[in-house]
């Protein structure tokens, strides 16, 4: 398909730094595919180009479409996600040659271990233990525990800061803390201090310390500095509105003074303030990198005429200095559409009944396919009644977001497994396959001891398989078990764990056909051979917990589903895990950093998506209901210190649309076991009432109380600004619905 203008200006805008400013369904990956493949082909090396992204998976994408633009030579270039360019680039060339500031940190080895969330919880809380005393551990689990501290040192480290620098600036910018803020923030600090020594003993690192490494140790060493500019001699920064300071100025370090910079985002979908996303970088940018070109891509291929005119309508409500452009879109489609639709309902369950009912409809109808379909909310309290009309019609839906495929225990401990096997040195890896495989020890002891008693993890394995008495046979058998399988995934990964050490083991040329086939086997057998080991390891333990999930000793029929259920899921990951080894070579490796690797979710391949407005962005549907469009919904208390972000989340929303688009929200919601009026959204009062088509369904299907004043039922205008002026009552409602029941679902 042929560029458009502002899309062929956006990609031969070269030498200068230059904005793409990208708008919704504006063809945005396109564009940063086409600029990635243009430098490639007019004769830059394809390893001196860089594209970053929020998401591994956005990543993936991005590499798959350059793939298909220039071939092979795409495998060459650098694209990845913030954490992966900050580790690969960085960290890890760094910590190989004994940078001075890791030997300064305390890491004695380049063989470093990747903290996934649960791990690094585990070692907050162990940490929040060995510092506080047992009345304050117990004071901070009242206040959210390791949880808490795990999100103060984010948030921290988003700006930049550690544990020091954030006890000053909270104490500078707070100054009237509460007793309970000031010990709750003295708490986290300690803690922090203890926790990043004891990753330290482990040569470990979490997520959020990744960037802040790299940042320090480009900021002070200039030579590795000006080494990676030059390294990279065109870098393509996407989705740069969600960016945090430190990944902003991570930027910085690489760029320089950011002539082969080129920076695209949309600061009308800067939504993630909440975890220190800085809209700020965006609309600056042109005072950061002075002679910087901006490139407007308005048009729309993704939208009907009529919803992008709401669009538009919602970018004129918000502020001037809040936007880089006046963000005005263009429809391209060549569909004009039905106007978009906004919905009042009494109450919140005639807002689902309705919505599930007409889902439902389209689907048996043919009229759309499942996975077309989105609902989007603000708030697990608007979710949970359209979640329970799903189930009650019989709608197949995946809720997005809730619990994702990596967070599933199952998941976890088979990764952990994996990770153990590629690198003996992993005590959280090797900690929790103890806690998963039912050794009758645990994972904690097991560190302890390598701290008392100096040994390496597999020492204490086959420590295990000797200590104790007769009692102890299961353990024992079950520790020599452990090191047996370590041993032969161990070995199988190092003799041939990726297609070039096949065919350098069997003579081949890369280019061979038959070598691909002869791969394909070589992980047919791997594949088979692990399945083996889960089932010997871990399976018994799933099954233990399954009989105690559902109160009984036999193997009903659902004990067998749920353990079947997550068998599927360590199958899957298996799978997922030879998949990135077309991307990323080794086996060996891609295990090493299997918790960067893997994205989060599995796709529903024929289900309603369910999500909350944040989760859908970037996606698409044919039909999107925004359900639960309240104030309460959306500003909690008095507090409009956010309209700006809300204002944007809106407009998101509003944007994952291509066909139909509709609005509702309640007059009164079951809040806490306890109904309470909702006010309408101040957004979808202040949209041009002819932009909309207004429903009501107070009248004619409610039947009011007596009252001893006559109510007039036509009304004209936009009932929604009708009820937010006081227009319309507040009835007591008693809706005619008959319920259809799906056996085996209680509500």
């Amino acid at each position: 398909m042929k560029l458009t203008a502002s899309q062929y200006e956006g990609v031969n805008t070269t030498g200068v730094p230059c904005m793409i400013n990208a708008g919704a369904g504006s063809g945005k990956t396109r564009v940063i595919v086409e600029k990635a493949a243009t430098f490639i082909e007019s004769g830059l090396e394809p390893c001196r180009l860089c594209a970053i992204t929020f998401t591994k998976k956005a990543a993936a994408e991005m590499l798959e479409r350059l793939y298909l633009r220039i071939g092979i030579k795409a495998y060459q270039a650098v694209i990845c996600n913030w954490h992966s360019f900050a580790l690969n680039q960085v960290i890890k060339p760094a910590i190989k040659k004994q940078h001075p500031y890791f030997v300064k940190c305390g890491y004695t080895s380049s063989d470093l271990v990747i903290l996934d969330e649960t791990e690094s919880l585990t070692l907050i809380n162990e940490s929040a233990k060995k510092t506080l005393s047992n009345s304050d551990y117990e004071f901070l689990k009242e206040h959210g525990g390791a949880k808490y501290v795990q999100n103060f040192m984010g948030l921290s480290l988003s700006y930049g800061r550690g544990p020091k620098s954030e006890f000053e600036h909270q104490s500078k910018t707070n100054p009237n803390l509460t007793f309970d803020e000031k010990a709750l923030l003295s708490h986290c600090v300690c803690i922090w201090k203890v926790y990043y020594r004891r990753m330290i003993e482990l040569n470990a690192i979490d997520y959020d310390h990744i960037l802040v490494h790299a940042v320090k140790i480009l900021t002070h060493d200039v030579g590795f500095r000006t080494w990676l500019q030059n390294q990279f001699k065109a870098v393509l920064a996407d989705e740069h509105q969600d960016a945090n300071p430190v990944q902003g100025l991570l930027l910085k370090l690489i760029v320089g003074q950011g002539n082969n910079l080129t920076m695209v985002g949309d600061e009308k979908q800067s939504i993630y303030a909440f975890r220190a996303a800085d809209v700020g970088q965006l609309l600056n940018a042109q005072k950061e990198f002075g002679d910087m070109k901006i490139v407007q891509m308005g048009e729309n291929f993704r939208s009907t005429e009529q919803v992008v005119n709401v669009a538009n309508a919602i970018a004129d409500l918000m502020h001037e200095d809040q936007k880089v452009t006046d963000g005005h879109m263009i429809a391209m489609a060549n569909i004009q559409g039905d106007k978009p639709i906004a919905r009042q309902f009494a109450n919140d369950k005639d807002e689902a009944i309705t919505t599930a009912n007409e889902i439902k409809q389209a689907i048996e109808s043919g009229e759309l396919k499942p996975e077309e379909i989105a609902i989007l909310y603000r708030s697990k309290v608007i979710k949970d009644p359209i979640e329970a009309q799903l189930i009650e019609h019989g709608v197949e839906y995946r809720v997005v977001g809730d619990k994702d495929f990596f967070d599933s225990k199952e998941v976890k401990d088979w990764s952990a497994f994996l990770r153990f096997c590629a690198n003996e040195k992993d005590v959280m890896a090797a900690s929790r396959v103890i806690d998963a495989a039912s050794l009758k020890t645990k994972g904690v002891t097991m560190r302890q001891k390598l701290i008392d008693k100096n040994l390496t993890v597999i020492e204490y394995c086959k420590y295990m398989t000797t200590y104790g008495t007769v009692k102890s046979q299961d353990r024992k058998l079950g520790f020599a078990s452990l090191l047996e399988c370590h041993s032969i995934i161990k070995e199988a990964l190092f003799e041939c764990g990726s297609i070039t050490d096949l065919a350098k083991i069997n003579n081949y040329e890369l280019s061979d056909s038959e070598l691909r086939n002869k791969w394909g086997e070589v992980l047919s057998g791997l594949e088979e051979g692990l399945h083996q080991i889960w089932v010997e390891l871990f399976k018994p333990k799933i099954i233990d917990n399954a009989k105690k999930k559902y109160k009984t000793q036999e193997m009903t029929a659902e004990v067998i589903s749920e353990v079947n259920k997550r068998e599927q899921n360590v199958i899957t990951l298996t799978k997922r895990l030879f998949a990135f080894t077309e991307v990323h070579g080794h086996l060996h490796d891609c295990i090493k950093e299997l918790n960067m690797l893997v994205d989060s979710g599995e796709q529903g391949a024929s289900a309603v998506q369910l999500m909350t407005e944040h989760a859908s962005k970037g996606l698409e549907f044919k039909r999107v209901y925004v359900i639960g469009c309240e104030e309460e919904a959306h500003f909690k208390g008095n507090e409009k210190d956010n309209v700006h972000e809300e204002l944007r989340l809106f407009y998101v929303a509003t944007t994952r649309a291509e066909k139909d688009l509709i609005y509702s929200y309640a007059q009164r919601r079951l809040v806490h076991g306890e109904f309470k009026t909702r006010k309408p959204l101040q957004f979808l009062c202040a949209l041009p009432v002819d932009l909309l088509y207004w429903e009501s369904s107070i009248s004619p299907k409610v039947a009011y109380e007596k009252s001893n004043k006559e109510t007039t039922t036509k009304r004209t205008g936009n009932p929604i600004q009708m009820l937010a002026r006081g227009q319309l009552p507040h009835p007591k409602l008693t809706v005619e619905v008959k319920e259809t029941r799906i056996e085996g679902f209680k509500i």
